[in-house]
């Protein structure tokens, strides 16, 4: 195991080059799979839809009638007192 870390210190010195290249191109290798992805930031989705805990979930949201949350910030750069004032 030290042989193999010495070596590959010793040629990532001396073909420095070679292995930026390398890193480059994995990089953009990697990169290319970017505009292919999806965010989905919904912790629910995490949970298999037959989850205990995500069934009692979407029963509780059904029963009691509530629906999701969305929130939107708003900003009011030009008064001082902010987006809450007399305005």
């Amino acid at each position: 195991m030290h042989h193999i870390k010495n070596w590959l210190i010793d040629f990532s010195i001396r073909r420095h080059r070679l292995v930026a290249c390398l890193v480059l191109v994995l990089t953009m290798a990697a990169g290319s799979f970017f505009p292919g992805m999806t965010l989905d930031t919904d912790p629910e989705n995490m949970l298999e839809p037959t989850e205990p805990v995500r069934l009692f979930h979407n029963h509780s949201k059904q029963r009691f009638d509530l629906s999701d949350t969305i929130v939107l910030g708003v900003i009011n750069e030009r008064d001082p007192d902010g987006v809450f004032n007399p305005e």
